[in-house]
């Protein structure tokens, strides 16, 4: 179910060449990795030599589908900060609407249907020196019945 699709996005953004080149991180590094790709909405060390970092988490808005019971929507939102870098943060944010919108992802444990973008927005970051743009997109995720 969604814990699973957590597991899914993880690996899918981990294993993109393009989007850990974005994020100036190197494929055989999976310590960095999992300190700049964070599954939560309130990032651990958010902090300037952490950037980029992003993260991405399920919000409450979605749920079972009303139509069918066997269906679930799951909405995540992913956030990307940077070192105040407008450009760097919309390039990543691009990649990741690339990797899922639009698509039918073929995760390991999850059978999804179409994944389509919701909306993409500045966000307020914690941090000082620091912007943060978020994307929100929707999974449409099959329960087992």
């Amino acid at each position: 179910m969604v814990t699973e699709l957590y597991t899914a996005i993880h690996l899918a953004l981990r294993s993109d060449p393009e989007f850990l080149a974005l994020m100036g991180l190197d494929p055989a590094a999976p310590v960095m990795q999992g300190k700049r790709i964070q599954k939560k909405s309130r990032p651990s060390n958010l902090a300037e030599e952490n950037l980029p970092l992003t993260t991405f988490y399920a919000i409450p808005q979605g749920g079972a589908n009303r139509h069918n019971h066997l269906v679930y929507d799951a909405i995540f939102m992913f956030d990307v900060y940077t070192s105040d870098d407008v450009a760097l943060a919309h390039d990543i944010s691009k990649r990741i609407v690339q990797l899922f919108h639009g698509q039918i992802n073929p995760f390991q444990d999850v059978e999804n249907f179409e994944t389509r973008i919701v909306a993409q927005h500045e966000s307020v970051s914690d941090l000082a020196d620091s912007y943060c743009f978020s994307t929100v997109l929707h999974f449409t995720i099959t329960l087992e019945s």
